[in-house]
Protein backbone atom coordinates (compact mmCIF):
# COMPACT_ATOMS: atom_id res chain seq x y z
CA UNK A 1 0.00 0.00 0.00
CA UNK A 2 0.67 3.84 0.25
CA UNK A 3 2.70 5.19 2.98
CA UNK A 4 1.16 8.26 4.58
CA UNK A 5 2.64 11.29 3.93
CA UNK A 6 4.17 12.45 7.22
CA UNK A 7 3.47 15.99 8.67
CA UNK A 8 6.63 18.01 7.74
CA UNK A 9 6.46 20.03 10.93
CA UNK A 10 6.97 16.92 13.25
CA UNK A 11 10.35 15.51 12.53
CA UNK A 12 11.32 11.76 12.54
CA UNK A 13 12.60 10.84 15.86
CA UNK A 14 16.53 10.30 15.78
CA UNK A 15 16.71 8.05 18.93
CA UNK A 16 14.69 4.93 20.09
CA UNK A 17 12.94 5.17 23.32
CA UNK A 18 15.68 3.02 24.62
CA UNK A 19 18.63 5.00 23.45
CA UNK A 20 16.83 8.26 24.82
CA UNK A 21 16.64 6.42 28.59
CA UNK A 22 19.81 5.21 28.50
CA UNK A 23 21.39 8.60 27.15
CA UNK A 24 19.23 10.25 29.93
CA UNK A 25 20.82 7.72 32.26
CA UNK A 26 24.40 8.29 31.48
CA UNK A 27 23.50 12.38 31.84
CA UNK A 28 21.50 11.80 35.11
CA UNK A 29 25.00 9.89 35.98
CA UNK A 30 27.07 12.59 35.14
CA UNK A 31 25.13 15.51 37.34
CA UNK A 32 23.21 13.40 39.90
CA UNK A 33 22.03 16.45 41.62
CA UNK A 34 21.07 17.80 38.20
CA UNK A 35 23.22 20.99 38.82
CA UNK A 36 27.40 19.98 38.95
CA UNK A 37 28.80 17.72 36.86
CA UNK A 38 31.09 15.19 38.53
CA UNK A 39 34.64 15.25 38.37
CA UNK A 40 34.36 12.07 35.56
CA UNK A 41 33.06 14.05 32.90
CA UNK A 42 36.80 15.81 32.63
CA UNK A 43 38.36 12.65 32.41
CA UNK A 44 39.67 11.67 29.18
CA UNK A 45 37.57 8.58 28.99
CA UNK A 46 35.00 10.81 28.50
CA UNK A 47 35.86 13.19 25.68
CA UNK A 48 34.15 12.14 23.12
CA UNK A 49 30.78 12.41 24.65
CA UNK A 50 31.83 16.68 25.89
CA UNK A 51 33.00 16.81 21.91
CA UNK A 52 29.27 15.14 20.92
CA UNK A 53 27.76 17.57 23.55
CA UNK A 54 29.27 20.80 22.53
CA UNK A 55 27.29 21.87 19.79
CA UNK A 56 24.18 20.62 21.49
CA UNK A 57 24.95 22.74 24.43
CA UNK A 58 25.24 25.95 21.92
CA UNK A 59 22.22 25.33 20.40
CA UNK A 60 20.54 25.40 23.52
CA UNK A 61 22.61 28.29 24.88
CA UNK A 62 21.91 30.40 21.54
CA UNK A 63 18.46 29.69 22.34
CA UNK A 64 18.60 30.88 25.99
CA UNK A 65 20.38 33.77 24.80
CA UNK A 66 17.41 34.69 22.19
CA UNK A 67 15.18 34.32 25.39
CA UNK A 68 16.71 36.52 27.34
CA UNK A 69 16.87 39.11 24.48
CA UNK A 70 13.01 38.83 24.27
CA UNK A 71 12.73 39.38 28.04
CA UNK A 72 15.09 42.55 27.73
CA UNK A 73 12.64 43.62 25.09
CA UNK A 74 9.62 43.39 26.93
CA UNK A 75 10.72 44.77 29.78
CA UNK A 76 12.10 47.63 28.19
CA UNK A 77 8.65 47.79 26.19
CA UNK A 78 6.94 47.51 29.75
CA UNK A 79 9.43 50.35 31.36
CA UNK A 80 8.40 52.96 28.50
CA UNK A 81 4.45 52.27 29.14
CA UNK A 82 4.83 53.28 32.65
CA UNK A 83 6.89 56.25 31.84
CA UNK A 84 4.19 57.12 29.50
CA UNK A 85 1.29 56.25 31.88
CA UNK A 86 3.53 58.70 34.78
CA UNK A 87 3.87 62.03 32.23
CA UNK A 88 0.24 61.30 31.11
CA UNK A 89 -0.99 61.72 35.06
CA UNK A 90 1.28 64.31 35.37
CA UNK A 91 0.22 66.70 32.55
CA UNK A 92 -3.53 65.83 33.92
CA UNK A 93 -2.08 67.05 37.16
CA UNK A 94 -0.92 70.40 35.48
CA UNK A 95 -3.79 70.73 33.22
CA UNK A 96 -5.80 70.30 36.62
CA UNK A 97 -3.73 72.82 38.60
CA UNK A 98 -4.36 75.32 35.27
CA UNK A 99 -8.00 74.87 35.34
CA UNK A 100 -8.63 75.41 38.58
CA UNK A 101 -5.90 78.42 39.40
CA UNK A 102 -8.01 80.13 36.15
CA UNK A 103 -11.38 79.39 37.77
CA UNK A 104 -10.15 80.67 41.55
CA UNK A 105 -9.09 83.84 39.52
CA UNK A 106 -11.94 84.07 37.63
CA UNK A 107 -13.89 83.89 41.01
CA UNK A 108 -11.61 86.47 42.40
CA UNK A 109 -12.39 88.89 39.97
CA UNK A 110 -15.91 88.52 40.05
CA UNK A 111 -15.92 89.15 43.52
CA UNK A 112 -13.86 92.08 43.00
CA UNK A 113 -16.52 93.64 40.88
CA UNK A 114 -19.70 92.86 43.55
CA UNK A 115 -17.72 95.03 45.89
Amino acid sequence: GATPMLDAAVPRPCLSDDDLEICLRVLRALAPDGLTATAELQSPRLKPLRIALQPLLEDVRSGRSNIDEAERRSAERALKRERHRRDQRQRAFERDWADKTRMRNERLKTLEALE
